[in-house]
């Protein structure tokens, strides 16, 4: 068997339907299926692309575990339910598009997400859940859709090549250690967020420049830690709380600004700066730990 046409109208592709069928290098499915049971593609080694159907709503256990020959898979956003390894074995992976909302590459592609180089998310994912692409190390590019409001915790975390990336204007609260050990160069904050979560850029060491909307009210525990190569920051006039160690041993940092609208300064927030010569308390802050 080289070449698989399934009917139209069939709705469920049934458990180890086509498994270990290592011939097989083709395989068309029909819009109307809602469902590919576990193992259903499981061994089909040669098989080099596949799309889904956008109807489709489960993806089974291990259900195209060993298809190596996959180098993208674009997962259709109304898929709710992924089965455990659902993608294990599919090594060559280096793209795929996902919805991030309820996910974890690192659990659903085991032996590709280190190589990942490119994720778009889905148009109408709502939010990227916690560490949905933690540890995905080859991420140079991520495309997320104007439709997610939140940035979970971890999401991005250890996403050591990721060097920059847009973030919607949609997008409201960034989670703890959203983007921490990651390899970003610059972030630019849009309007609307309100809250950077405790260490969301934390050892973010290639960072060098920051812009923060007038949104910003909170900047959490240690959100820019250890962030030695950013040089300059100014901190919204919006903003009542810097968090504990926010700024620490962020070396590069000459002088700041502590707008008056602040009421508390955490504990340590600027210890280590070591290359702070200059810093403006303006009139209203009434806490400096």
């Amino acid at each position: 068997l080289t070449a698989v046409t399934i009917s139209p109208g069939v709705i469920n592709i049934g458990e180890s339907a086509f498994a270990q069928c290592n011939l097989l290098t083709s395989v068309t499915i029909p819009s109307s299926v809602t469902r590919i049971g576990d193992f259903a593609f499981s061994g089909c080694s040669k098989v080099l692309s596949i799309q889904l159907p956008e109807n489709l709503t489960s993806i089974g256990v291990r259900a195209f575990y060993g298809c190596c020959g996959l180098s993208s898979m674009s997962i259709p956003e109304g898929v709710k339910d992924i089965g455990k390894e659902a993608f294990l074995g599919c090594s060559g992976l280096s793209a795929i598009s996902v919805p991030a909302c309820n996910l974890k590459v690192r659990e659903t592609f085991p032996d590709s997400y280190e190589k990942i180089k490119e994720i778009t998310i889905c148009e109408g994912t709502p939010q990227i859940s916690d560490a949905a692409f933690y540890g995905c190390s080859g991420l140079t590019m991520i495309r997320i859709p104007g439709s997610v409001t939140n940035i979970g915790d971890h999401a991005f975390s250890e996403c050591s090549a990721l060097t920059s990336v847009a973030i919607p204007r949609g997008v409201m609260s960034i989670g703890d250690s959203a983007f921490s050990l990651s390899g970003l160069t610059s972030v630019n904050i849009p309007d609307g967020v309100t809250r950077i979560g405790s260490e969301a850029f934390m050892a973010c060491h290639g960072l060098k420049s920051v812009l923060m909307p007038s949104s910003i009210t909170c900047i959490g525990n240690s959100a820019f830690s250890f962030c030695d190569g950013l040089a300059t920051i100014k901190i919204p006039e919006s903003v009542t709380n810097i968090g504990e160690s926010a700024f620490y041993q962020c070396s590069a940092l000459t002088s700041l600004t502590i707008p008056g609208s602040v009421d508390s300064v955490g504990f340590s927030a600027f210890g280590e700066c070591r290359g702070l010569t200059t810093v403006g308390i303006l009139e209203g802050v009434k806490s400096v730990g």
